[in-house]
């Protein structure tokens, strides 16, 4: 897949000055605050799926930081709206495939198709990459243990929309914690100068 790729892409890859880790920290202060951030709400997903008794409770917590990567408050909400309506329609996918009674061989050659079109479709359409995400996750939980179809699918749907929507909601919340933060304390000043 890897040498596929190579040949596929036609982007040049970016090269990354090498710096060492606190030349890292200078340059982007809020690392910090990004990381108590991500942790914290990780934990909360956690948390949370494990105090549900979700089916698999990993499902909630992949999803949740799978939203946290967008780049900005704008491009997580996106993410948002786009994985739980890509979920609903990857499950309708998955019901097709789950109840076709396929063998292990069968499941394992839609597993990887599955994997590859997702892949190749995350870097132009986030939705479009979870319609075959979600079926191919599914397949992939149908091969570890034996488990009722209808179960399986309302356990992905619960879990991918409440991950969806806690990080979501938290990145909402420190995205405007921040904005009053900086307005309260005129963070916006630029301290390198003298004042007049």
């Amino acid at each position: 897949m890897a040498v596929f790729v190579h040949f596929v892409e036609k982007e040049e890859p970016e090269i990354i000055e090498e710096k060492n880790l606190f030349q890292r920290i200078f340059e982007d202060p809020g690392v910090f605050l990004d990381g108590i951030f991500y942790s914290a709400t990780l934990f909360l997903a956690v948390y949370l799926s494990s105090g549900l008794q979700l089916r698999n409770p990993y499902w909630m917590v992949v999803s949740c930081a799978a939203i946290l990567q967008g780049d900005n408050l704008r491009a997580i909400m996106q993410r948002n709206v786009q994985r739980i309506l890509g979920t609903i329609i990857g499950i309708g996918i998955a019901a097709l495939l789950l109840n076709a009674s396929l063998t292990t061989l069968e499941t394992i050659f839609f597993i990887i198709i599955l994997f590859t079109i997702s892949q190749i479709s995350v870097r132009s359409n986030y939705a479009l990459s979870a319609f075959f995400t979600t079926p191919m996750a599914l397949l992939l939980s149908t091969l570890t243990k034996d488990q009722s179809v209808p179960t399986l699918l309302q356990y992905r749907f619960i879990g991918i929309a409440l991950g969806a929507l806690l990080g979501a909601s938290s990145a909402l919340l420190i995205t405007t914690g921040l904005r009053f933060y900086n307005r309260s304390f005129h963070l916006h000043e630029n301290f390198d100068k003298d004042p007049d």
